[in-house]
């Protein structure tokens, strides 16, 4: 969530997680999860931004990931798997008892 706190040139805000409210040092937000509604869906048009922390988006993604039909999971298989690689989303395993 950003906070404006002067709508002046430049711009003084600060950001807060979306998920648990903790205030982000430095303004820097370790991650940004966007949703934007297409034609057709019950939410036409909306956007959704989403400022959280790593652990709050390691938390989304496996949950994205547990959720995902085979044919998505083979074509994104890469991407996940590069994502795996570099310890951001633990394996299933490691967060069994968070289930």
């Amino acid at each position: 969530m950003k906070k404006v706190l002067k709508p002046s040139e430049p711009e003084e805000a600060v950001y807060y997680s979306d998920f648990s409210g903790k205030l982000f040092d430095d303004n820097m937000v370790p991650a940004t999860v966007k949703i934007e509604c297409d034609y057709g869906s019950e939410c036409d048009g909306e956007r959704i931004e989403l400022h959280l922390t790593d652990t709050e988006l390691k938390h989304l993604l496996i949950y994205i990931k547990d959720r995902l039909c085979l044919e998505s999971k083979e074509e994104l298989k890469k991407q996940i798997a590069n994502l795996e690689n570099l310890s951001i989303i633990p394996t299933h395993e490691t967060n069994s008892k968070d289930s």
